[in-house]
């Protein structure tokens, strides 16, 4: 990841979703936590893109590393 701030666009079943991650480290651990009974969840995909794919969704909100 090169772009400064580093950034991180979640995506899911490749929508883009309204939360973003800014200005986070080189390495990173992600911690989950799944409220419903019976849900889960699956990362499928973790790439580093040569440029983003991400445009944007309105309303959408940045959440600050830390």
């Amino acid at each position: 990841m090169t772009s400064k701030p580093r950034r991180a666009v979640i995506f899911i079943d490749g929508v883009e979703q309204k939360i973003s991650v800014v200005n986070i480290p080189k390495a990173v651990r992600f911690y989950v936590f799944v409220s419903k009974p019976n849900s889960s969840f699956q990362v499928t995909r973790f790439e580093r893109l040569p440029s983003s794919s991400a445009r944007g969704v309105p309303g959408s909100k940045q959440w600050e590393w830390g």
